[in-house]
Parts: structure tokens; sequence; C-alpha cells
């Protein structure tokens, strides 16, 4: 067993052999379950440097649908990097990133910034602001929404109720909160 496929074993095992994009959009799960790179992919490294990649903070698993439906689009792995980072903090992932091996430029160098989380991604999980407990992120700002302000909870997130946005839908009909 190479270090590929014992990854996806222990994966299977770890996180008990869930498809991780129904964090993130729940779906029916169609094919078995695939490993996914999310940080770094192997197009990215030489395949002499590829053992780099089989770590359990840059791995998730995805039904074989999600892996095609989504696996290529950017917001889909920059919520995949999220999950990941609420799941081994940032120092853990700080640490990966910083020790590749390799320079590959990352679309997460925010990840290991110092003023992080300065400037909080989309999607992002923010506990607390300042010692103000975080209610989550508003979806049309982006900034926290934090305890004692007036917000509205969707099935889609959260929003600062003077962000909403009126009447306005995402491509899957639910409650859309960005500018059009």
């Amino acid at each position: 067993m190479n270090a590929r496929e014992k990854l996806k074993h222990n994966l299977l095992i770890t996180r008990q052999g869930m498809c991780e994009a129904q964090y993130i959009s729940p779906h029916a799960c169609e094919g078995g379950l695939g490993m996914h790179e999310v940080l770094y992919k192997r197009n990215d490294v030489p395949k002499r440097q590829q053992d780099y990649l089989w770590e359990e903070r840059n791995c998730v698993l995805l039904c074989h649908w999600a892996h095609m439906e989504w696996g290529q689009e950017t917001d889909f792995n920059r919520r995949l990097a999220l999950r990941l980072l609420a799941r081994y903090g940032h120092e853990a992932m700080r640490e990966y990133l910083m020790m590749a091996p390799f320079k590959v430029k990352t679309a997460y160098e925010w990840m290991f910034s110092d003023d992080f989380p300065a400037e909080v991604p989309r999607g992002a999980r923010v506990l607390a602001v300042n010692g103000r407990e975080s209610m989550g992120i508003c979806e049309a700002c982006g900034k926290p929404v934090l305890g004692g302000q007036q917000y509205e909870s969707y099935t889609d997130g959260i929003v600062h109720r003077v962000c909403r946005i009126p009447n306005h839908k995402d491509d899957l009909g639910g409650e859309c909160l960005q500018d059009a």
C-alpha cells in the first residue's frame, strides 16, 4: 500500500466515510468516495515531491459526483480549505504550508499571514472578536456578526440586518445576500 492509499484508508476510518461536500452543500452522494487534494494538487508539484501531498491537512473525501461537479471550483476548494483550517487549527495549517519542500504559489497564503484573521475569508468560522461571541460571518459584507448586533439567519448563512438585500435569489433558488 503506497502513501496515498494509506492516507485514504485512514481518512475513511477517521472521517467516518462521509463525503465532506455534504457540510458545504447537502446532496445525494453518487459513486464511491475518492480523495481530493485541497491546498496543493498533484499537477502543482513534480512527481518526485508528491508524497508531501498525502497528508490529512491537504486532503478530504468526496463522492464521485461532488468531485466532478465542484472539484475544480475555486470557491468550493476555498470552503474545503476553511474546513481543514477549522479542523486542524491555524498553527498546524501554517506549518503544513510553510514546510512544503516545493515553492508553489498557493491561493491559501492568508492562512499563514501574520495578521490572520484581520481579513476574514468568506465562509470562515470565527468564534469571537475582542471577547464578543461571533454568531457567524455576514454573507453580504464578509465581517463577523457579533453578539448584540441585529442579524437574520437563513439556511445559507447569516447576515447583518443592515446588509440584507431583499428579494435576491442565488443560482440554486435559495436566499442570496451578496451583490448581484
